[in-house]
């Protein structure tokens, strides 16, 4: 089995990236089209580690050929695939595998947990999942299934690569006791199979959606709802280019030669005074409000800095960043 891409031209679309899409397109853009990610405040650590435990256990069962107890326990008709297989697909999807979408030239990444195979000899796709402590294992299913889709975009994949893959699947969910009296150095955890029936016709109109917007020199619309959109949007060149003017050309010292810039923050455009505010927190040398006038004023001093476009992707730059 090959289903994955050698061709380094062919763009490559980690599962991740497909969630941020969905999120939101603009956002999306900015990251893969322009190296502009959302900031991350993720902290996986203690998650990658409890579902690589668990993938260790259940590979663990795969070589011996067996099902896992908790299968059994669930009367799960299905057995781990064999060992050489789930490598061949997780290394599949590590590289890329193929839409096989006429008119897309994309392939899609993942981390993938794990596949069973039923007694009809489908593919079974298994996530792996932790939700945080609980005094007894309680969530809302339809919250989290609505945050992750990642059982429906295997399926589609594999169902695209010509993989015999049914739409029953399962959530492997770890949660951890917060009702235990002393830590002892150690967690202890509740774990338990959630079946759940994937629906990917919402994959291949997504994929296209996807492919679509790469292709674009512009990016999206930005989003009402996104936050992220909301900060980036007063980075925006009309904005900044409303704001910024050249004050004076001096010289600080005899060899260094910069060029000052005022930047003028009307009270009546909130977005411009948020920009700035924080854009220009740490090279700020003035910052004072001229009650007369009815607008804050800054200094910023920037090197090398030859036109307004220049300028412009400097603060973008910073901002994004």
């Amino acid at each position: 089995m090959n289903t994955s891409s050698k061709e380094k031209t062919t763009p490559n679309i980690d599962l991740e990236k497909i969630y941020l899409f969905l999120d939101c397109p603009r956002c999306f853009y900015l990251d893969i089209s322009l190296n502009l990610p959302r900031p991350s405040s993720q902290n996986p650590n203690l998650n990658m580690y409890i579902e690589t435990l668990l993938k260790e256990e259940f590979d663990i069962h795969r070589v011996k050929d067996i099902a896992h107890p908790l299968m059994k326990t669930y009367n799960i008709n299905a057995e781990p695939m064999m060992p050489e297989k789930m490598e061949e697909f997780r290394e599949n999807l590590r590289l890329g595998m193929n839409c096989n979408l006429p008119g897309v030239d994309l392939t899609i990444s993942g981390k993938l947990d794990d596949l069973w195979i039923n007694s009809k000899g489908e593919i079974v796709v298994v996530d792996y999942h932790n939700v945080p402590l609980y005094n007894e294992f309680s969530f809302d299913m339809n919250s989290i299934i609505n945050q992750s889709k990642k059982i429906e975009i295997y399926q589609w994949l594999f169902r695209q690569n010509n993989f015999k893959t049914t739409s029953e699947s399962y959530y492997i969910y770890c949660t951890g006791y917060n009702d235990k009296e002393a830590f002892d150095g150690k967690l202890e955890f509740d774990v338990k199979i959630i079946p759940y029936t994937g629906d990917d016709t919402w994959v291949e109109k997504t994929i296209k959606e996807i492919h679509n917007t790469l292709r674009n020199s512009q990016p999206p619309e930005s989003q009402k709802n996104c936050k992220y959109c909301n900060y980036r949007s007063l980075a925006d060149t009309s904005k900044t280019k409303k704001a910024i003017k050249p004050l004076q050309y001096i010289q600080k010292e005899p060899e260094v030669n910069k060029t000052t810039y005022e930047v003028i923050i009307y009270e009546q455009d909130p977005q411009v005074t948020a920009l700035f505010g924080d854009a220009f927190r740490d090279e700020t040398i003035i910052d004072s409000f001229d009650q007369e006038k009815g607008h804050q004023v800054f200094n910023y001093e920037i090197s090398c800095v030859d036109s307004w476009e220049t300028l412009t992707m400097q603060v973008q730059r910073k901002f994004y960043h």
